[in-house]
């Protein structure tokens, strides 16, 4: 861990590693020794790219050392300045009671834990991240909520979905997504009649709305055996009527790959899938949802949670759940939800609080992943040694939103707003480049923030601060 941190404790923790970190902090102040330098110094490491900085005098390896050392466990080669292997004794055997083998593993895991599990606070100091996943994967649904521009949506399509799916995933059939906007409702979203056009005269017919035929594809095992049925190709095909084809042949092909005991599938074996909603309280949450919030309940997933809905006694060859008679619906067990909101979008009061237990919440504020994001869209590569003056720049941008405007986090921008960046720099300098940002993207959103306040003339001198 000392070593991952590039820090001290006290002085003699040089002891442990032979100089190996006491060159970071040869004179350590009370505060660095009582604090912890390594503490302070974390932050410097929360990302998957990060750099060591050494003093080659006293070892000898890459000034520049890719962090990924310690996760591919090239670490333990590391060698003092004379050139003696520091974690190998005189016959070059490893040092490590349990084998090279286990020492590395141990540290990559640790390793994995300081980098993706950390997040560095605004004292420079880190703190632990909240695992998304582990909350998702407890709960079934998950909110992602903040600041504008802070990658909620970037987050909940590939870095929760990745692990939730696997790297095998037909992402395809496997995840959906929906934006919620003031006037969907339950007939977009669960079912509802709807117009449809045969033999050139209009007729009306049900269809389900986008969330119940996503429940219909990734719940086609859970439903066949809800209904009484045996689980074989002929009721999958059965159950999956009206559907493209290839969920057909998905469903068909993991039955054949897994082996499964079509007799007593447990529900815990069924591959995942993610449904997320995009902008999740620009609608009216109760009246998209209806009856169906119950089922949203962890506790009541799959077959126990069945209830009717509007329409269950409507239900035709392509539209019914379990039964055509008296049809039911249920969210399946294998189904998670993700929805994003911005804290300060107007519509959020609709969110009501039977809705709001149902998810476990997870705030995204724009400190947290700042560098995090503008880095893995390049912005630090394509300002090359300005990098460090612009997130400056962000920096005192957003503490002005808190004490110059008088709002809060909520109101703070995100990565997204700063790296439009890259689309000014193609023949503009840094300077410009930055006012183009600042003109185009940032002015317009800090003056709705205070429309009707009178400090229209704050908002001038923050645009001052950051294009100078």
């Amino acid at each position: 861990m000392a070593i991952i941190l590039q820090g001290i404790q006290s002085p003699t923790d040089k002891k442990y590693i032979e100089n190996f970190l006491y060159i970071m902090y040869p004179n350590p102040t009370p505060i660095e020794t009582k604090l912890g330098a390594w503490r302070q110094n974390a932050g410097n490491f929360v990302g998957k790219s990060r750099k060591l900085t050494i003093n080659k005098a006293l070892l000898s390896i890459s000034k520049d050392t890719e962090m990924d050392v310690f996760r591919t466990g090239d670490w333990v080669n590391f060698k003092d300045s004379s050139g003696k292997a520091i974690f190998r004794d005189a016959n070059n055997n490893i040092i490590f009671i349990d084998g090279e083998a286990d020492a590395k593993q141990k540290m990559r895991q640790v390793a994995e834990f300081l980098i993706d599990g950390t997040q560095i606070t605004s004292g420079g100091c880190f703190s632990l991240m909240v695992d998304t996943y582990s909350l998702l994967k407890a709960n079934k649904q998950l909110i992602l909520n903040g600041a504008p521009g802070t990658g909620k949506t970037f987050s909940a399509r590939n870095e929760i979905a990745d692990k939730l799916l696997g790297e095998n995933a037909d992402k395809n059939i496997q995840m959906e997504m929906v934006q919620f906007h003031p006037s969907y409702d339950y007939t977009d979203f669960i079912e509802g009649i709807r117009p449809n056009l045969a033999n050139e005269s209009i007729g009306y017919t049900l269809k389900n709305g986008s969330f119940k035929s996503f429940c219909r594809k990734a719940g086609v095992i859970e439903r066949i055996k809800a209904s009484g049925q045996k689980v074989t190709e002929d009721t999958i095909k059965e159950f999956l009527s009206g559907e493209d084809g290839s969920i057909v042949d998905f469903w068909i092909n993991k039955i054949k790959e897994e082996g499964f005991d079509t007799e007593n599938i447990d529900p815990a074996d069924l591959p995942p899938f993610l449904f997320i909603i995009d902008e999740i309280n620009r609608a009216e949450i109760s009246k998209v949802l209806g009856e169906t919030m119950f089922c949203l309940d962890a506790d009541y997933r799959g077959e126990k949670g069945r209830i009717a809905t509007q329409y269950s006694a409507l239900a035709t060859d392509k539209t019914f759940y379990i039964n055509k008679d008296n049809d039911k619906f249920f969210i399946p067990s294998n189904v998670y939800i993700i929805g994003t909101m911005n804290d300060i979008d107007r519509s959020v009061e609709v969110f009501d609080f039977a809705l709001r237990r149902r998810f476990a919440w997870h705030e995204v504020t724009a400190e947290a992943v700042m560098d995090k994001v503008l880095k893995a869209m390049g912005v630090d590569n394509a300002l090359g040694n300005y990098y460090d003056d612009y997130v400056s720049k962000i920096t005192d941008l957003n503490n002005s939103i808190d004490n110059t405007l008088k709002l809060n986090r909520h109101y703070h921008l995100g990565p997204s707003y700063f790296a439009k960046i890259l689309l000014y720099l193609d023949g503009n300098d840094y300077q410009k480049a930055k006012q183009e940002v600042w003109d185009n993207h940032l002015s317009q959103i800090l003056y709705e923030y205070v429309k009707g306040k009178r400090t229209e003339s704050e908002v001038e001198k923050i645009g001052e601060n950051f294009k100078a």
